[in-house]
């Protein structure tokens, strides 16, 4: 049919065995869930905490023991916690009959589970723990009811759940009309903890415990369900006689029962009354003693107590076989494995066992999956805290990606999340001694370890006992971990926190376990919060501080010991640990080696710390200080400006105060202000340096022949301020030129007017600068003022600073003695040089440059071309240089920073010497060579090669000019060159003023220089060969001996720095360094902070430390030093 909307299919339809639709909308929220996550990472879960009622528990408690009594049969009768506001809660038949429905629908598919549901509820009917009723009026609620199956139960695999918690149209159920009530046993925690302390244990569980408790008959109708055993029959109404699980109040009313069961029998029974108050977890008992007959004893008397109100225990289990149940089918006889309380008990080895084959397996890695099957790795003990912190680790790095529940994890995560996984199979292999203590004990002692990491923190406890027998147990006891909290915290915040942790898991020991604890001892590898402990809390910052006082009040600080690294198994907590490890580890399962031994003198040494600990609270102290005087704190201001200017803000700030509001000044001062507040100012000063010549004036009396006024014949102006008389009254100049205003000598106020006045003028000299003062003031001795203030600017000094040249050191010891040619060698570069690669047209230009060598005692030079500023190219020049004149024993050479800041040409030649110094140095070590440097920027040290370097450039810029040579070509120059200068004369060789004969550096080399003809042939003279060499070993003595007669009695002479200055630089002097291609301007401000004194025990040599904390050696040719200080003392003398 063609409509409006299009072609559409219309017609009739059948309707026969249709079944209604039913529409269910459901709303989740993730809130709830996450936060429960984040649990993970807050940074503290207080351990141990003694619980406190809430006024609602107290309610409960007192209901409880105002209404509770007991039957003829001995069984309990309580009444359900009510909220005193309780009111109608609203029709709850209508949901009740829907779901019974869906129940009967759902039992339908599955005849077995319906044939064992109407079981469970006959047996209910037949054991009168629920009663058929009759329709009534009376306000009541109905309980929806399901089925719930555990195939893993060994004794009852179907559990009805009954629903208090289904909410009805009014929005409430009946849960939410009653108090939950208070926790009254003990956790899983310390039942498992005490159970592994006996030698003899016991187990076993009551039977139907929450229905031997009866409800009173005026509250069962808030229990009322629907059922029937066909769909034919109709609906029969029933009332729950006793305690209903799936009641809020249920677990409370159950507990409190057998809670006051033991009390009831403290009197008899005092062992076992006890043990009825604390080692049950819910209808659990895990129990046991160091006597064989005790325990047996505990049995019969336990379930003796427990029947005299009707609760039955069974599924006995023992470490001892006679103790265990014979009742029980024979299922449960052969399985090797209980589970007690979660954890697998192995009885016969008296083990726990983990078992990793129950996890669930999903085909998707999601956040959501990962999280599932984390929480399935059920460790209240914390033992296997090392392996599970890892999925920890794992969950909290999808934390920070901010993924969705079910959005597929990345991949680098999935593969480390899929090998953990894997290995978790190991865990199967890990089984655990259930007890923890040495066969009769006579000394117990607890052992705490902590740690932390950037990923997580933890705490470990170990059990440490010994017998009469010197035999010792140490055990693994507990553990718990915990991840790093998001929010980055420090590692020493994080130890504090393990620390916190170690004391608060000690302390519930402490308070748990029946054992007698010696001593305790307190492990941490951290020396900081060591350090933190052994001080008073209050001197640390809040976080530190809170912590610190709680481990103060859980612990004595005095059992608080250091322990290495590797000995600290909380190690293996904060930072995790495969499987496959901690199944072989005896240090994470028996601690470390030396707890085995007899000797408990553990003393582990640690490095000091310093004095200023991170976290330390500022010390804040109020002083209340009254000051009569009413003088301005003039020495506070190094400006005159400012110094003005805050006068001026202080006295309209007073003017004001006494004004009204409207009519107060504001804005910018005036020039009116200024020179008000200037007057205040020379007011002051006058007062202060001039009292007597003040108070003459004022009396018209004449001045004391002593006064330094006398001269000027002052007197006093209309505004009470000490101006000069003098001899210009009748001049044409203005008022405060021909009377300027006085003021005093080595005063702070003049002081700083001549700085303000210098630094207005440019930097002008000393007579500019007390021509202008004197315009206006008279300072007294204002000359030598300034003097001193244009010789002390900072900014002058740059461009006036003199430099300090000590007295021209003695010569090195290798110029002073006799020693083989090149023994002793200094080196240098000089270049860049271009030389062609090849003759004619079409060559390319490329640098060299030239190595020098220069001997020390003989001024020999040895010349080598090198084509680049490469290590190698270097190292074999120098190993030519050593093929032809052998190896010297002694380098010297510039600091590798003598060239920074050298012109374009040479930074190539400084960054070849600074980055290749190491290298260098290294390969002269393997030839047993000594390399020196000089002082950096001190070229005057290294004079003796910087003169070869001159000499050779000297001849290079004669010959080449502007040509270009060819390699070979410019190997042949530089080495006439050296021949040259291996010939210039040292001295003459005889003292026969005919003789023109000189000593030469080549006679040291070759008998002769390099540019005479050779001698003739001697060979066919019949002379002996052994007298020849004595004739040639002669001529080398007589060089020698006239080297030391004639050419070092030159070297006597001091040609420069013939006097030794008395400005020598000492220790914290200021100095500026003096840099050859900058302006002073940019020169650098250094101190003085150690002397390198020479053999006469003159400095010419300093370390100095810059603004920027660097550390530089410079020669004292290179340093100016300023006048800080100087300013006091001379105005002083003056």
């Amino acid at each position: 049919q063609k409509t409006k909307f299009g072609w559409v299919v219309s017609g009739k339809i059948s309707t026969l065995n249709q079944k209604p639709v039913q529409n269910s909308h459901t709303y989740l929220t993730l809130q709830e869930l996450h936060s429960n996550v984040e649990k993970f990472w807050q940074i503290d879960e207080f351990i141990g905490k003694a619980s406190v009622l809430t006024e609602d528990e107290r309610y409960c408690e007192t209901l409880f023991n105002k209404t509770t009594s007991r039957d003829n049969s001995g069984k309990f009768v309580v009444r359900i916690p009510f909220k005193p506001n309780f009111k109608n809660i609203g029709n709850s038949y209508e949901i009740a009959e829907s779901r019974l429905y869906s129940l009967e629908t759902r039992l339908s598919k599955n005849p077995t589970l319906r044939h064992d549901y109407t079981k469970f509820m006959h047996e209910y009917f037949k054991l009168n723990h629920m009663t058929k009723i009759n329709y009534d009026k009376h306000q009541c609620f109905f309980l929806p009811h399901h089925a719930v199956v555990r195939e893993n139960s060994k004794t009852t695999k179907l559990r009805v759940v009954f629903d208090g918690s289904c909410k009805l149209k009014s929005g409430i159920c009946v849960n939410d009309a009653q108090y939950k009530g208070p926790t009254i046993q003990d956790d899983l925690f310390s039942i498992i903890s005490r159970f592994r302390t006996y030698q003899f244990v016991l187990s076993g569980d009551i039977e139907k415990m929450y229905r031997q408790v009866l409800i009173h008959p005026d509250d069962r109708r808030y229990q009322r369900i629907l059922w029937r055993d066909s769909q034919h029959e109709p609906l029969a109404w029933y009332e729950l006689n006793t305690v209903t699980y799936g009641m809020t109040s249920a677990p409370f009313l159950a507990t409190r029962c057998l809670f006051q069961l033991g009390i009831d029998c403290e009197a008899n029974f005092p062992v076992e009354s006890q043990i009825i108050k604390h080692d049950f977890y819910v209808d659990d008992m895990l129990t046991g003693s160091n006597s064989l007959e005790t325990l047996k004893q505990i049995k019969d008397n336990v379930d003796h107590i427990l029947k005299s109100a009707g609760l039955h225990l069974r599924k006995w289990n023992s470490n001892v076989p006679d103790l265990r149940d014979t009742n029980l089918s024979e299922t449960v006889i052969n399985e090797d494995i209980q589970k007690t309380l979660g954890i697998n008990w192995h009885p016969d080895d008296d083990k726990f066992i983990y078992s990793t084959k129950a996890l669930t397996a999903y085909t998707h890695n999601t956040k959501r999956t990962i999280l599932a099957t984390a929480a399935q790795l059920f460790d209240p003990l914390g033992l296997l805290a090392p392996t599970i912190i890892i999925a920890k680790f794992i969950l909290q790095e999808l934390w920070r990606l901010n993924l969705t529940w079910d959005e597929t994890v990345p991949l680098d995560i999935q593969t480390k999340w899929l090998r953990y996984k894997n290995e978790l199979q190991t865990i199967n292999q890990i089984h655990i001694p259930r007890h923890t203590l040495v066969i009769k004990p006579i000394e117990v002692q607890l052992h705490a370890f902590s740690d932390a990491s950037e990923k997580g923190y933890g705490a470990c406890i170990y059990l440490r006992s010994i017998n009469k027998n010197n035999e010792i147990k140490v055990m693994l006891l507990a553990a718990k971990s915990r991840v790093s909290p998001l929010k980055k915290t420090t590692i020493p915040r994080l130890e504090l926190c393990a620390a916190v942790l170690s004391a608060q898991l000690t302390n519930k020991f402490k308070q748990i376990l029946n054992v007698e604890i010696k001593k305790e001892y307190y492990w941490c590898d951290s020396q900081i919060v060591l350090s933190w402990l052994k001080a008073p809390s209050e001197k640390w910052k809040t976080y530190v501080a809170n912590r610190v006082s709680e481990i103060q009040s859980l612990t004595d600080t005095n059992s608080w010991h250091y322990v290495p690294s590797a000995d600290n198994p909380a190690d293996l907590i904060s930072r995790g640990a495969s499987p496959k490890r901690l199944a072989t580890s005896t240090l994470w399962w028996n601690g470390p080696n030396w707890l085995n031994t007899l000797n408990d003198q553990w003393n582990f040494p640690c490095r000091e710390l310093p004095n200023d600990l991170p976290e330390l609270k500022r010390q804040i102290q109020s002083f209340h200080i009254t000051s009569e005087s009413t003088k301005f704190p003039i020495e506070n201001y190094s400006s005159f400006e400012t110094l003005k200017r805050v006068i001026a803000f202080c006295v309209r700030f007073k003017n004001n105060c006494l004004t009204p509001a409207h009519e107060r000044n504001i804005g910018a001062l005036s020039i009116n202000e200024i020179k008000n507040a200037l007057m205040i100012i020379i007011k002051q000063v006058q007062s202060e340096t001039f009292p007597k010549e003040l108070e003459r004036l004022k009396q018209n009396k004449p001045l004391s022949s002593k006064s330094t006024l006398l001269s000027l014949t002052p007197f006093i102006d209309s505004s009470g301020i000490i101006r000069v008389g003098g001899r210009l009254q009748h001049s044409h100049f203005k008022y405060d030129k021909k009377h300027p205003i006085v003021l005093p000598k080595n005063h702070h106020l003049t002081k700083i007017l001549f700085v303000s006045e210098h630094n207005r003028l440019l930097h002008a000299g000393a007579k500019l600068l007390l021509s202008t003062i004197r315009d206006q003031f008279w300072p007294i001795h204002g000359k030598n003022t300034a003097k001193l203030v244009v010789r002390t600017c900072i900014k002058c000094i740059r461009f006036k600073s003199k430099v300090n040249n000590p007295l021209m050191g003695q010569l090195p010891v290798q110029r002073t003695i006799i020693m083989p040619p090149f023994h002793s060698t200094g080196i240098d570069y000089a270049g860049p040089f271009m030389i062609k690669d090849k003759k004619g047209r079409g060559s390319k230009n490329s640098k060299c440059y030239i190595s020098l060598f220069v001997c020390f005692s003989t001024k020999s030079m040895h010349l080598e071309l090198v084509t680049d500023l490469s290590t190698e190219c270097f190292i074999a020049a120098l190993r030519r240089f050593i093929g032809r004149r052998g190896k010297p024993l002694h380098i010297f050479s510039d600091n590798s920073t003598t060239f920074v800041g050298a012109k374009n040409e040479l930074r190539e030649l400084n960054d070849f010497l600074q980055n290749n110094v190491i290298a260098i140095t290294n390969a002269m070590s393997v030839e047993g060579i000594t390399w020196h440097f000089i002082p950096a920027r001190s070229p005057h040290f290294g004079g003796l090669w910087e003169a070869g370097v001159k000499s050779v450039k000297h001849h290079l810029k004669r010959i080449i000019s502007n040509d270009s040579f060819t390699y070979e070509e410019f190997s042949t120059l530089i080495i006439q060159i050296e021949s040259i200068l291996n010939s210039r004369p040292l001295t003459s060789l005889t003292n026969d003023p005919n003789d023109l004969d000189v000593l030469t550096p080549a006679h040291f080399l070759i008998g002769r220089p390099f540019t005479t003809i050779a001698d003739p042939d001697v060979t066919d003279i019949p002379t002996a060969r052994l007298s020849r060499y004595q004739y040639l070993q002669s001529l080398n003595r007589q060089f020698w001996r006239r080297w030391s007669k004639e050419y070092i009695h030159e070297l006597q002479q001091r040609n420069k720095w013939r006097r030794s200055e008395n400005n020598q630089l000492k220790l914290d002097d200021i100095v500026l360094i003096k840099e050859d291609n900058l302006p002073p301007a940019k020169w650098s401000i250094g101190r003085v902070i150690q002397l390198h004194p020479g053999i006469d025990k003159t400095v010419r040599v300093v370390t100095v430390k810059t603004a920027s904390g660097t550390e530089i050696k410079r020669a004292c040719s290179k340093l100016c030093v300023l006048p800080v200080g100087e300013s006091k003392s001379e105005v002083s003398d003056n």
